[in-house]
């Protein structure tokens, strides 16, 4: 899984064309299903069981809300102005609702969080699997930045590993995949969306 998930760092960036980049993803989830299953992960370990989906919801809802209002505090002092958002409403209902969601969140969630996370509980200590799994999501992040300068390159790197610390600890504290899934929207769904609207 680190093997393939490495691989598809390195193809995401240098072959696939950014305007394929939703179906690329999405055939990621598609083949961590597969990863899955061939490695018998149960559904506890995927973050998936069914008795834990309270503790998610509740976990997830509470950073979800967390981080929206701080980034909605943060519109006054130009901390959403972004580039990115120059979209019409059509466009940007659409990533928000469609393209972040099932192409990034869903994604990122169920390879890292859930399948990778659940091979390295097996093999490694939970520190160890922890910092290993962040790292990787942290270098996930990297290619499409390198044209970017180091410093942009070293402070993505660094925040995004610090978000897959977080998203991990979630994970683990809740027992549910749903609490870092929501707040992985509330990072990119409800921020985008903010966004937009301050950029009117």
């Amino acid at each position: 899984m680190v093997g393939g998930l490495t691989a598809a760092i390195v193809a995401r960036s240098a072959v696939v064309p950014s305007d394929w980049h939703f179906a690329f993803n999405v055939t990621i989830v598609g083949l961590s299903v597969a990863v899955a299953l061939l490695a018998a992960l149960s559904a506890e370990e995927l973050g998936l069981a069914r008795q834990h989906l309270g503790s998610g919801l509740r976990l997830g809802g509470l950073v979800f809300v967390t981080i929206t209002a701080i980034v909605a505090l943060g519109a006054p002092f130009g901390f959403l102005d972004d580039d990115r958002t120059a979209v019409d409403l059509g466009d940007m209902t659409l990533r928000v609702l469609v393209t972040i969601p099932i192409g990034t969140v869903l994604m990122e969630e169920f390879a890292f969080r859930g399948v990778l996370d659940g091979l390295l509980d097996r093999v490694a200590p939970p520190a160890a699997a922890m910092m290993i799994g962040a790292g990787l999501f942290g270098r996930w992040h990297v290619p499409p930045l390198l044209d970017e300068g180091v410093a942009v390159v070293l402070v993505t790197l660094a925040g995004t590993t610090v978000a897959g610390v977080g998203f991990i600890w979630l994970r683990r504290r809740s027992g549910s995949l749903l609490a870092p899934v929501l707040a992985h929207l509330a990072t990119n769904s409800s921020t985008f969306a903010l966004s937009w609207v301050a950029s009117r």
